[in-house]
């Protein structure tokens, strides 16, 4: 997916994959989430929604990205590592 924010263009084709979510549904009710980060180094998400039909992508910061993954379970090293960031 592609998709110009801010005047610059994302894509899931040419960014890095950080992490993945899905609800585990079928059909209708499958949802999934997808952090990417760009050659930039800009993060976004990519969200998709089967029942609306809709994929869209949203520039996260690096906090967000950060939040994104706890609330899915990572581990603080597992984060650390996927963001490339240090921890303390």
């Amino acid at each position: 997916m592609k998709q110009i924010i801010n005047g610059k263009l994302y894509s899931t084709d040419s960014a890095q994959a950080v992490g993945y979510w899905d609800n585990g549904q079928e059909d209708d009710e499958f949802m999934a989430e997808s952090v990417y980060r760009a050659n930039s180094g800009d993060y976004f998400l990519w969200t998709t929604d089967n029942p609306a039909g809709e994929d869209e992508l949203r520039l996260l910061n690096q906090d967000a990205a950060m939040d994104w993954l706890w609330r899915r379970d990572w581990k603080d090293a597992d984060i650390a590592k996927a963001l490339a960031i240090e921890l303390a």
